[in-house]
């Protein structure tokens, strides 16, 4: 019997989890149509990735499972179980955009639609919910929206397919194609806590990485630019000061505030800057430290990866416990940044150097296309349970990416590498690393329990962690995305990570 569930059968039984536990939240919340819409997005991603997608992507990463229902459920379980801690009109809101957009993504998966009347299609699927009465929000100006959010996630994920070729699986290009459409709706309409700068920073920073792809592709191929060096970083420049200088416009018209001071002021204050300093020193000491370990003791590559999930422990948990703000402004910051990093080594604006080296000497199958994924998704793994967190009841189920991929991956690596010996079914991993990676993070919630980090620990808190933990086993998708999401959606909806 359990050979049946491997592959898509698991992530299927796994999902259902919080698709269920989000739609009687819903229900008792008295959004009963929200909850029959995410019901039916679930159905139609499981069987999808159940008898196979009749529309696939050559650009799409392979040796794994096209990810449907993963990509297509992830955002909306995570917003679902934020919107049944306040059922306010932005909550509600971004829940339906975001199911909106997976039903079109489904129908675009589903069905072999014309190209000619694509857009069309993309549209009608998206905003039939409402047409039909299953939301009450059925606003012209509302419909409006749904269809351009449904419509630019599906498009912005076939650029990303197109772009940048087995970089992604199909439900992971949408996934962040979804996720960048959402940012880009929150800052225009509702920011995530009452136009909090921080928030609006963060999501401008990121959102203008991302679309700065938009910008230097076309630009950096123009055969005019391409084979001259100079020309290159001249045209990389002035992209990228043109998309800066929008962003600062951008954010200081949201928040009716000077950006540049919102940060300065949250930087300067003295438990910040000390935590500022602490993160620089502790980052320069942990890379130096692991470029020492490879090359001295010739660790394996997967246990050389894990070190890095170290380093994530040893700046995101003080940061957490010291200055959560701080820690939220730093960390998306920093991903913005990733992103910026890996434009100037993919388009070589700096000729390769030590440091891309270095990178790419930690890269695994997984990085299959010219764009190093996995150490961003990391990253972004464990910034996004954050700032979901910030717009929730659940504050503590911000540490889901830290407790998932800062401490569960890294001790599922070490211990099934070590020790392992019974094979999951249908997958590499073993039962031991598993069991090793939720006892782990057990005793990681324990601890913090004494510090007074998360209030009690019980079983709803072990459930969710264990299911993490099976997923990040019998995924195919890259975990450090997905499982820090899914593992949030189980600690927000169980409500036990107070």
């Amino acid at each position: 019997s359990l050979q049946l569930l491997t592959g898509p059968r698991m992530e299927t039984a796994l999902l259902s989890l919080p698709a269920f536990l989000a739609a009687a939240g819903l229900v008792s919340g008295g959004l009963v149509g929200a909850s029959g819409h995410l019901l039916s997005v679930f159905l139609a991603g499981a069987s999808v990735d159940f008898f196979g997608p009749s529309q696939t992507h050559k650009g799409s990463r392979r040796l794994c499972t096209a990810g449907i229902g993963m990509g297509s459920l992830l955002l909306p379980i995570a917003l679902a179980a934020n919107a049944m801690c306040s059922f306010s009109s932005p909550a509600s809101h971004a829940l339906v955009l975001v199911l909106c957009s997976s039903t079109a993504f489904l129908v675009d998966t589903s069905f072999p639609i014309p190209s000619s009347s694509r857009l069309l299609a993309l549209g009608a699927s998206a905003c039939a919910p409402l047409v039909f009465g299953v939301h009450s929000l059925s606003s012209p100006l509302f419909v409006l929206r749904v269809v351009i959010h449904a419509v630019a996630a599906v498009c912005l994920k076939d650029l990303l397919l197109d772009g940048l070729p087995f970089s992604f699986s199909l439900g992971e290009a949408f996934l962040l194609s979804q996720g960048a459409m959402l940012a880009a709706d929150q800052v225009l309409h509702a920011p995530l806590k009452s136009s909090h700068a921080i928030d609006v920073v963060c999501l401008l920073a990121v959102l203008t990485s991302c679309s700065l792809y938009l910008i230097l592709n076309p630009l950096l191929r123009c055969s005019a630019v391409s084979c001259n060096p100079t020309r290159r970083l001249i045209a990389f420049g002035l992209g990228s000061t043109a998309a800066a200088l929008a962003a600062l416009l951008l954010g200081s018209y949201v928040t009716s505030t000077n950006i540049l001071l919102e940060i300065l002021f949250v930087v300067i204050q003295p438990t910040h800057a000390a935590l500022a300093g602490y993160f620089a020193v502790m980052l320069g000491l942990s890379l130096a430290a692991i470029a020492g370990t490879r090359l001295a003791a010739r660790l394996p590559l997967i246990i050389s990866r894990k070190l890095f999930h170290g380093v994530v422990l040893l700046i995101f948990l003080p940061g957490y416990i010291i200055g959560p703000d701080f820690l939220c402004l730093s960390s998306g910051l920093t991903l913005a940044a990733f992103i910026f990093a890996e434009y100037v080594r993919i388009y070589e604006i700096v000729p390769a150097t030590d440091v891309w080296k270095f990178m790419v000497s930690f890269v695994d199958a997984r990085d299959q296309g010219k764009l190093i994924v996995t150490h961003t998704y990391l990253l972004a793994g464990c910034t996004l349970p954050l700032f979901l967190a910030r717009a929730g009841c659940v504050r503590s189920a911000g540490m889901a990416g830290v407790l998932s991929v800062g401490i569960g991956d890294a001790m599922a690596s070490i211990v099934g590498t070590s020790v392992g010996r019974m094979k999951l079914p249908g997958t590499r991993k073993t039962m031991e690393g598993t069991i090793g990676s939720i006892l782990a993070q057990v005793l990681a919630l324990f601890v913090m329990t004494q510090y007074g980090v998360i209030k009690s620990l019980d079983i709803g808190l072990v459930i969710a962690i264990a299911a993490g933990a099976l997923l990040e086993a019998f995924t195919t998708q890259i975990d450090n995305l997905c499982v820090p999401l899914y593992t949030y959606a189980m600690m927000a909806l169980l409500g036990h990570a107070r």
